[in-house]
């Protein structure tokens, strides 16, 4: 939420309301081979390997940082 930087409210010009924002994420639940293929080397990248429980838990690290 943006406060203050919504629409002006009415009869004030000067006060503005709160700009609400909503952002939905898709992600898919089957890759393509060249999808998974592209994951595969952001894991090595960023892990250095094939860290213990594969792609998924490489995801979900990336996702839910701690």
């Amino acid at each position: 939420m943006l406060e203050g930087l919504g629409v002006p409210k009415l009869g004030n010009p000067v006060a503005r309301g709160d700009h609400r924002i909503t952002v939905e994420v898709e992600i898919p639940t089957k890759l393509a081979a060249d999808d998974r293929e592209v994951l595969e080397k952001l894991m090595e990248k960023y892990k250095g390997g094939n860290p213990k429980g594969g792609l998924g838990n490489f995801l979900d690290d990336l996702f839910h940082k701690k």
